[in-house]
């Protein structure tokens, strides 16, 4: 509303108030009723509406107050009530404008502004009352009567229906439907009439109007609804000065007269006021607590869809799902219309919200698991279940989430696929572990080469040294027993770093390309045995052999070689005099050679371990017997080549089973065996 339109109006109502102030002092038949106020309600709007001079709204207030002192003039008051009426006319319209200004300021926006209103009415009514009891004590002489209660309903009345007319009030469109709108039109326009009609309706159509204005403000418009309870009034007073109407009739009903009629139709229009501005307050309010609570839910969405490398799921106080982003789609495979309304447990894979309630110690339901973990604000490994049923390991986190007043009203979810990352990191501990096994391989080797390489060669060095110091004296036949010695501990010392540079080349050697054949049992355990006795100088070894043949797909040097390695083994490790038993066995799926001693046995800890490269046992170690710890990896290996295994059984301190199993002939594929000694 332009400035210039706005002194336009305080003009008009400064004039209007000056009119009817007159008209009202003219027709009242004494000082002390009730019509004998001036218009009080429009000549402070005025001045609120009319530029100042320095703060002061004298443009207004002297108008009034001589068109007040006119009339008391006019119409026969004493000298004294005539300065008084004039006087504090000018007065109570210049600060009530001022407090209006400054108070209210014309807006009537909220319960605050309302607030502020009331205050202003309750500020005028006391004023009025003042300058009631004033003008009473000049035209009486000192007695004061119901004059400050007249000009007190009067001044109240008048601010409280005159100030919503030309404020700035909220501007939303229409809450209801058009027939709604339609219905309460006619509604209201027929109370009106009723109430103005000389029939027994009449007091239940005042009872009714004020809740159809009511009506009218929340489901019409603001300024609408004024404009029915300015036509009521008005209708209502115009007819009541004209002696019929709903207030006259009630008035005769209850014996009241001019006054008390006055009374009531002031009190009315308060309450008819009041109940409006109230109504379109209220219904402002709703409008902007719809809007900011679809801005908030446009913006939430807004930021929902931003974010589409994660799942968001908005989840009220029962559980069930009230927003969607479209990294839900993507990550989940569902649309929004299969989610809307649904409850979120079915997101999770089965099982998986119980197991997140019992570590939680909460009830297995979305909403207290939700707000256990956003009173930890901390995120937590799930697995959900995708819209195709394939389930994927999200991080998902919880956040509350609250209604217009603060209060909570359900939780944001948001979940990230983590099963690749998840995949990825297992992979890369398992790449660190094998990385780990393999260094520690490394320095096995390096500790374990070194010194197996290092004892021979000291002997070979040593007793070499011994055979070049001898050789430079004449040899007698004493010496030749000791250059003999010598001699065989450096053959020993020879064969033992032979046996080693053989264990290490057939641990590293490539496939060989030459076929395999049927191969007899029979022929493995006596090469084997043969190569035992040779080599430890006759141990004692128990073959048991099946009569009927045992034949196996392979290669017959290959599987020697384990089995000399498996026997070298027993007889290394069975302290005193060895006494080792090997037993030859099958049925439908395999053929098995069992090696069993009687050692120092393995500890059940390390029955996994021992056939890897380079680990020894730490029996072995702590006796402090030689070794690369090749043995039996070099037979699993070998075994393995021909799809057969390595099995141990072993009780510590009684000795060591050892099983070599095969595919029987004509069971499974065997892959390429790996070149072996």
């Amino acid at each position: 509303m332009g400035m210039l339109r706005i002194e336009r109006i305080g003009v008009g109502l400064a004039v209007l108030a000056a009119a009817t102030s007159f008209s009202n002092l003219q027709v009242a038949p004494h000082p002390e009723h009730v019509l004998a106020v001036w218009s009080v309600g429009p000549a402070v709007i005025a001045a609120s509406l009319v530029p100042t001079v320095r703060g002061v709204g004298l443009a207004v207030g002297v108008p009034i107050g001589l068109a007040v002192a006119a009339a008391y003039w006019t119409a026969g008051y004493p000298p004294t009530a005539v300065l008084l009426g004039g006087v504090g006319a000018a007065a109570l319209t210049v600060w009530g404008g001022g407090v209006l200004r400054r108070e209210v300021g014309l807006r009537l926006h909220d319960v605050n502004d309302l607030g502020h209103l009331l205050s202003v009415t309750g500020q005028g009514a006391l004023a009025g009352a003042v300058h009631g009891a004033l003008m009473e004590v000049a035209v009486t002489g000192g007695v004061v009567g119901m004059m400050p209660f007249s000009y007190a309903a009067t001044a109240a009345g008048s601010l409280l229906t005159m100030v919503p007319l030309v404020a700035d009030l909220p501007d939303h469109p229409p809450l209801g439907g058009r027939r709604e709108r339609l219905a309460q039109r006619v509604l209201a326009a027929v109370l009106i009439v009723l109430a103005l009609m000389p029939a027994g309706a009449q007091v239940l159509s005042l009872l009714l109007l004020p809740s159809v204005i009511a009506w009218g403000a929340l489901r019409v418009s603001a300024r609408e609804s004024l404009a029915q309870m300015y036509v009521a009034l008005v209708s209502l007073m115009c007819a009541t000065l004209l002696g019929s109407g709903a207030f006259i009739d009630a008035g005769g009903a209850f014996g009241l007269d001019d006054d008390g009629i006055a009374y009531v139709v002031t009190g009315y229009a308060l309450v008819l006021a009041l109940i409006a501005s109230s109504a379109l307050l209220f219904a402002a309010d709703q409008v902007e607590r719809t809007e900011s609570a679809a801005q908030q839910r446009d913006l939430l969405q807004q930021v929902l869809d931003a974010t589409p490398g994660a799942a968001i799921v908005g989840i009220d106080a029962d559980g069930d799902i009230t927003d969607v982003n479209v990294g839900v789609r993507r990550l989940l495979g569902y649309e929004s219309s299969e989610l809307l309304g649904a409850p979120a447990a079915r997101l999770y894979a089965d099982g998986e919200l119980a197991r997140l309630a019992r570590d939680l110690h909460v009830r297995p339901e979305v909403p207290a698991v939700a707000e256990a973990l956003a009173q930890r604000r901390a995120s937590v490994a799930v697995t959900l279940l995708r819209a195709d049923g394939e389930t994927r390991q999200h991080q998902l986190t919880f956040a509350p989430l609250h209604d217009a007043a603060g209060g909570p009203r359900g939780h944001l979810a948001t979940s990230e696929d983590v099963t690749e990352l998840l995949s990825a990191t297992r992979a890369l501990e398992e790449s660190l572990a094998r990385q780990v096994a393999v260094d520690r391989a490394k320095d096995a080797f390096v500790s374990t080469v070194s010194h197996e390489l290092r004892t021979p060669l000291t002997s070979i060095l040593g007793n070499t040294e011994l055979v070049a110091d001898m050789l430079e004296e004449p040899v007698d036949e004493a010496a030749q027993e000791v250059l003999k010695g010598a001699v065989g501990r450096i053959g020993r010392g020879g064969d033992r770093l032979l046996t080693l540079v053989d264990d290490l080349l057939a641990h590293s050697a490539v496939e060989d390309p030459v076929p395999r054949e049927v191969v007899d049992v029979a022929d493995v355990v006596r090469d084997a045995c043969a190569r035992l006795a040779h080599a430890a100088g006759g141990p004692e070894v128990e073959v048991d052999l099946p009569e009927h043949p045992l034949q196996v797909v392979g290669r017959r040097g290959h599987l020697a070689d384990a089995l000399s390695h498996v026997l070298e083994n027993a007889v290394k490790f069975s302290p005193g005099v060895p006494r080792i038993r090997v037993r030859a066995e099958s049925d439908v799926e395999r053929v098995s050679i069992l090696v069993r001693d009687s050692g120092i046995g393995i500890p059940a800890s390390e029955l996994a371990t021992v056939v890897e490269p380079f680990v020894r046992g730490s029996n072995a170690m702590r006796r402090q017997i030689q070794g690369a710890g090749l043995g039996l990896g070099l037979a699993r290996t070998i075994l393995g080549g021909y799809g057969g295994s390595l099995g141990l059984e072993s009780t510590e301190g009684a000795g060591t089973c050892v099983r070599l199993a095969l595919p029987a002939p004509g069971v499974g594929d065997s892959a390429e065996p790996p070149s072996a000694t």
